[in-house]
């Protein structure tokens, strides 16, 4: 079965949960595992570019969203890192002797969560960015890793297609 890819979330049938695709902890698989046994398989995961800063440790897991912009100005010369089990890019640097974790998506990281969504059986994700949505598939464009601009992400818990439009 392959996973339909929505372009609006008037697309979206009623009675399917939305959830988003940032991961701070754990892995991406065990998440997707959660989210299709939550949602009884009627899974809806919008697919966008996710920039939070982390303030270490960060029991809640959920961080302050960063722009673009900002995430440029953070990152300066720092080294960055992949995640295969976050299915994203991060990087550290301390503020005021308080550590930070900055995760952040490129095209690379959204094509691995794409492929994770559509191994884990996901039957639909959600990519209203039409250049993001263009370059997701597969083999769309080559593999090296671009940066996509993106709104900040949705919350965390999974919502109804009617919860979501109120």
């Amino acid at each position: 079965m392959s996973m339909k890819v929505c372009s609006s979330i008037r697309e979206v049938p009623e009675g399917f949960f939305l959830a988003d695709c940032a991961v701070s902890g754990g892995t991406m698989t065990d998440y997707i595992r959660y989210l299709m046994d939550a949602s009884g398989g009627k899974l809806c995961v919008v697919l966008e570019s996710v920039y939070m800063d982390f303030q270490l440790p960060c029991p809640g897991g959920r961080g302050d969203p960063v722009s673009p912009e900002e995430l440029g100005k953070l990152r300066q010369d720092l080294p960055c890192y992949y995640s295969e089990d976050l299915c994203t890019n991060y990087f550290t640097f301390c503020r005021d002797r308080e550590p930070h974790a900055v995760l952040f998506d490129s095209l690379q990281s959204l094509r691995k969560k794409y492929a994770a969504l559509e191994q884990g059986g996901v039957p639909m994700v959600l990519i209203e960015d039409p250049e993001l949505r263009q370059n997701i598939p597969p083999g769309a464009v080559p593999d090296y890793i671009q940066e996509i601009k993106s709104t900040p992400p949705y919350g965390g818990v999974p919502k109804t297609h009617n919860e979501r439009n109120q």
